[in-house]
């Protein structure tokens, strides 16, 4: 317990110590910079994991507190000796976090009961919680792309004097759920820079919640939780390369937050390096020739400042990863190997459909800021009048776009020809959700004040078409004449209607299967058991693995077990779903049971 209480106090001192840095001499945004140093300080814990790593020291608690101990501590001198950051508070920024939070604390409650039940679509879930488990108690990592895990396991650690080993999901469950609020918050300090227009933060608030309830919430369902931290980690860069860009605040500490965005991402989901790097470059060249500065001299100590560290370390950290998306063939053990890029996986692989209502704004808002930028460059040639923030933000997230979209274009040729899967193609939408949602903000804030029924209309018609989607009003009207064209609300806007759709079906592991669970962990942990076979659904089966730390085998019907050789097994554990409904559903084996309740058994198998 003191161990927890000093990584806490420890996080509290950095958090606090980066929070009141003073980046500028004006009172700014509490939430925005509260969110910012949040991620500063995510990226700072993932750096120290990643170089303890290499030292070859124990990442826990203890040892990564001190580092933010000492960290803190050197941070508040200096905020003593150069004075401290103020901050002022909306009603508008209130009424922002608490919808974010009521978002993400529903599907908290929804899906996961409160931490009492797990309902993530994917096995990969399982997977996560296991590389965070591996922070947690064995102080090691397991995976190169380690951002998440050790954000995740850091905390599960702390929080174990009071759940024990076993009720660390619950910390884990607790953790997705708060990425998902704070791809909302990073959202939201996105837009309500850009959208300033009197009255119209309303309708930010509500770009938010519908940014929330598309590819972020996509992620939270599937357990993808590198994914949705990735997007906010992107928000991040996309908010130190604007202040970079613009000089607005004190060139140490951008450089800080720049350098350990870019690395993060590294350690995050290297997929989007490319696009995202490129999109910085763009943008600080954009930022010279805006202010009439490009020189070549400078261009090359910016980038050196900007690139050289974060991309220097995170091919050191990742570069067995960048060796696996880029090779042809990896051999990894099994009969068939893996294709590298070409590997294809289970994802949500809509290609378009949710970007055909966004399209207009994406364009207006690309050309709005390019005409912007023009201006700019006309003002700065008379006077220096230097770039404002919500126009920097305008020009690094049409920078990164422009990157984006040619980056996904190279993917598509790719996939066309074979070279490149639908699984990492499709991955890349999660990014363009987000640009797109902020090309959005750079549409309100344009036509707000001579069209705000305009943009009203919009978002009404696109806030019913999501309601229609979420009661099902298709289906009945469907269910009563069958006569009209099978085409839906689902079909404009399919993102939400995919994440409906999961969200109607029951929990994939109820309370009753976290005792089957439970049980296994607690009784059979210390028999010899063996490789223990698992018969039910896929997700029941993982995270028996990833709880209990046996070695299982998943199997999802009974036909399969009837065939198997039983002999080498000593205990079985079955969840009666949709395979195995119940015990007249009769397997061939002679067992004994040990534990059963309404949703399944473990057996000693005789």
């Amino acid at each position: 317990m003191m161990q927890s209480a000093f990584y806490i106090i420890s996080y509290l001192l950095l958090f606090s110590a980066v929070l009141f840095v003073k980046k500028t001499d004006e009172k700014e945004n509490a939430v925005t910079f509260i969110t910012l140093s949040i991620m500063t300080t995510f990226c700072y814990q993932a750096l120290i994991a990643g170089i303890f790593s290499k030292l070859g020291i124990s990442i826990s608690i203890v040892s990564v507190g001190a580092i933010e101990l000492v960290t803190g501590i050197i941070i508040w001198g200096l905020n003593k000796k150069y004075g401290t950051q103020r901050y002022t508070v909306s009603r508008a920024d209130i009424m922002g976090v608490l919808s974010a939070f009521l978002v993400a604390g529903f599907y908290f409650a929804k899906r996961m009961n409160f931490g009492r039940e797990i309902n993530f679509v994917s096995i990969d879930s399982a997977s996560h919680f296991r590389v965070a488990k591996a922070v947690a108690v064995e102080h090691r990592l397991y995976t190169e792309m380690f951002f998440a895990a050790v954000n995740s396991g850091l905390p599960m650690e702390a929080a174990r004097p009071i759940t024990g080993d076993f009720d660390m999901y619950k910390v884990f469950l607790l953790w997705e759920t708060g990425y998902l609020f704070l791809a909302g918050l990073c959202f939201y300090i996105i837009i309500v820079q850009i959208v300033k227009q009197s009255g119209s933060k309303p309708v930010a608030v509500l770009s938010m919640i519908l940014y929330m309830l598309g590819y972020p919430l996509y992620s939270y369902i599937f357990g993808f939780s590198y994914f949705g931290l990735c997007m906010s980690l992107i928000v991040y860069i996309l908010y130190a390369a604007a202040y970079f860009i613009t000089g607005r605040i004190n060139r140490i500490s951008n450089y800080i937050m720049i350098n350990l965005g870019l690395f993060g991402l590294f350690l995050c989901y290297m997929m989007f390096v490319p696009a995202v790097y490129f999109g910085v470059l763009i943008a600080i060249i954009a930022g010279l020739i805006v202010r009439h500065e490009l020189k070549l001299g400078k261009l090359i100590k910016q980038g050196l400042g900007v690139f050289l560290i974060p991309s220097v370390m995170g091919l050191i950290f990742t570069f067995m990863n960048f060796k696996y998306v880029t090779s042809d063939v990896i051999e990894n053990g099994d009969e068939t190997g893996s294709l590298g890029i070409a590997t294809d996986g289970g994802c949500y692989n809509d290609m378009y459909s949710n970007f055909v209502f966004l399209l207009p704004f994406i364009v207006y808002g690309v050309v709005l800021v390019i005409a912007r930028v023009k201006e700019l460059r006309r003002e700065n040639r008379s006077e220096k009048t230097g770039i404002k923030a919500e126009d920097s933000l305008g020009i690094t997230t049409v920078s990164m776009l422009f990157t984006l979209i040619i980056f996904m274009a190279v993917l598509f040729i790719g996939a066309m020809h074979g070279k490149v899967s639908v699984y990492y193609y499709v991955r890349n939408n999660n990014v363009l959700w987000l640009f797109a949602w902020i090309m959005a903000a750079e549409c309100i804030n344009a036509l707000w004040k001579q069209h705000k029924g305009l943009i009203i209309s919009l978002f009404a018609v696109f806030s019913i078409l999501v309601i229609m989607i979420g009661t099902n009003i298709d289906e009945r009207i469907l269910e009563k004449n069958d006569r009209f064209i099978e085409v839906g609300s689902g079909d404009i806007l399919n993102v939400y209607q995919f994440n409906h759709e999961f969200n109607r079906y029951p929990s994939t592991i109820w309370v009753k299967d976290m005792e089957l669970i439970e049980y296994t962990y607690t009784d059979l942990r210390d028999k010899e058991t063996g490789k223990l076979p698992v018969l039910g659904d896929p997700v029941f089966c993982a995270w028996v693995q990833a709880i209990t730390d046996t070695d299982t085998i998943s199997v999802d019907n009974t036909e399969r077990i009837n065939t198997m050789d039983m002999s080498q097994y000593k205990y079985i554990v079955v969840q009666y779903d949709g395979t195995f409904i119940d015990r007249s559903n009769t397997i061939d084996l002679d067992y004994e049971i040990k534990f059963e309740n309404e949703r399944g058994f473990v057996a000693e198998i005789r």
